[in-house]
């Protein structure tokens, strides 16, 4: 193994220093950069799987309206033939419905027709979204794998020395797995997550304001709640890390071959540690 110039050691050493550690994720965008036309594909996808995935109750409430015999989609009646709106303007979607009957057999065959298009529409999008954006994730762990790598060969041999091998073995594996997590199915999910709702908050709205007002109420309560286990379990995670890390550097020691009397002692040792 050729040795590594001092000077590129020490520049290595200064620019180690000189850079902390980032808390956000904000140095993951040179990667991400690489990659614009697989996330615009797994975006696009995700999208309409988002669209398709709220046309589903729309055709849903058509067939419950067409078996109840509502003269309107979207609208009930307290008496025959006095519809009573739920919202403050719900013709605009109610319009919008096409070969709307009620009691029509015709209208529940073709809207049985589009859920089954819907649902098995949704799922090609969905395996296509799944295929771009986390082979994304995996195209980007790969690439910090290798620059880790990298950086890890022109460190001077005092770096070993400070830091022990069971950590730096930690962050390349579960920390490079977290990492790939968040880049593949965080993006997909939290991009879902938002696309559904922005959409059905607005057919809601359309349909009655004052009821979307009172689903939306715990909002609030469900985003404090997230926020504080989310924290929680990272701290946890940190932790479990450490304790992954010291792990390793003790048994990696006992693994290696006895050199003198004393590794069979060495070995009880760890194992009454360990237990």
């Amino acid at each position: 193994m050729s040795k590594v110039p001092p000077a590129t050691a020490n520049r290595a050493h200064e620019t180690a220093r000189q850079s902390p550690p980032k808390k956000d994720l904000s140095g993951l965008m040179p990667y991400l950069r690489r990659y614009p036309g697989g996330i615009f594909i797994g975006l696009l996808t995700v999208v309409l799987m988002g669209i398709i995935g709220n046309a589903l109750p729309l055709a849903t409430g058509v067939m419950t309206d067409t078996i109840a015999g509502n003269a309107v989609p979207f609208q009930r009646s307290l008496q025959p033939g006095v519809p009573v709106p739920l919202g403050l303007n719900p013709s605009a979607l109610s319009r919008s419905i096409p070969f709307y009957a009620p009691h029509s057999r015709r209208t529940l065959g073709i809207y049985c027709l589009i859920v089954i298009l819907c649902v098995a529409i949704k799922g090609l999008l969905s395996f296509s979204a799944r295929w771009a954006l986390i082979g994304v994730s995996r195209d980007i762990e790969f690439d910090i794998r290798n620059d880790l790598l990298k950086r890890l060969l022109i460190l001077e041999p005092e770096f070993y020395v400070r830091n022990r091998t069971g950590e730096l073995m930690s962050r390349a594996t579960n920390d490079l797995n977290a990492v790939r997590m968040v880049l593949g199915p965080g993006i997909m999910y939290s991009a879902t997550t938002l696309i559904t709702m922005i959409m059905a908050i607005l057919v809601m709205v359309t349909l009655s304001p004052s009821l979307t007002l009172w689903v939306l109420l715990p909002a609030p309560v469900v985003a404090v709640a997230v926020w504080f286990f989310g924290k929680t379990i990272h701290d946890l995670y940190e932790k479990i890390q450490a304790a992954l890390a010291t792990l390793t550097a003790r048994v990696q020691p006992r693994l290696r071959p006895g050199r003198s009397g004393n590794a069979r002692l060495r070995r009880a040792q760890s194992r009454i540690r360990l237990a």
